[in-house]
């Protein structure tokens, strides 16, 4: 039997000739969408508590930089300055797009958004903090004191840094209901099939019958 496709694709149906036992795989779904729960709540509670996630944070800097490296050749300074912050939310943003429309991994997709919610949160501390430059940077400019003051917006950095923080909240909210959902619809879509393999067992024993 091939093996179920769970995310965002509707899993292959059951042969009704075959009548072959899928309680295993459904198992497997479940019990994958359980722990991509338990990843997404887990990174739901630094999101709300306001902690950076040990080594996922290190992750996002290394992206956060790299976003800086690859537009550095740009002549405007403020595209080399934003990307950084970009480039940190963009990758778990677009992993999240490679599982669910490529590869159908509902849950994959969901625990990389919920990354990506979490990354946000990193982005709107840095907003916040452009008018005070507080923290404590690793080298270089301050990039979105950089930013805003070449737009000449310092007053916004606090509504910029809200709206940040709305869009990872709203990530890793989604990344919840998904998780949290799949259980529910495997269930639902083994029943079905289970009924649809009890109708072919019937109309094949029909079939041989006549």
């Amino acid at each position: 039997m091939r093996r179920w496709r769970w995310f965002l694709a509707p899993p292959p149906r059951l042969n009704p000739c075959e009548g072959e036992p899928i309680s295993r795989d459904v198992t497997s779904v479940q019990t994958k969408a359980v722990a991509g729960l338990v990843w997404c709540v887990a990174l739901a509670v630094c999101f709300i508590v306001g902690r950076a996630v040990p080594v996922l944070a290190l992750v996002d800097l290394g992206f956060h930089e790299l976003g800086h490296l690859v537009t550095y050749f740009l002549p405007w300074e403020l595209i080399t300055a934003v990307m950084g912050s970009v480039m940190q939310i963009a990758v778990p943003l677009g992993l999240a797009a490679y599982f669910a429309v490529k590869q159908h991994e509902r849950v994959s997709a969901a625990v990389c958004l919920a990354w990506a919610g979490t990354s946000a949160w990193g982005v709107h501390v840095y907003v916040a903090d452009a008018p005070f430059e507080r923290l404590q940077l690793i080298g270089g400019d301050h990039d979105w004191a950089f930013i805003l003051h070449e737009m000449d917006r310092m007053h916004a950095a606090a509504g910029l840094a809200r709206a940040v923080w709305l869009f990872g909240f709203a990530c890793v909210a989604a990344a919840i209901v998904a998780c949290g959902w799949e259980p529910f619809r495997v269930a639902r879509v083994e029943r079905k099939a289970e009924r649809q393999a009890q109708v072919a067992k019937v109309a094949a024993s029909l079939k041989w019958g006549m």
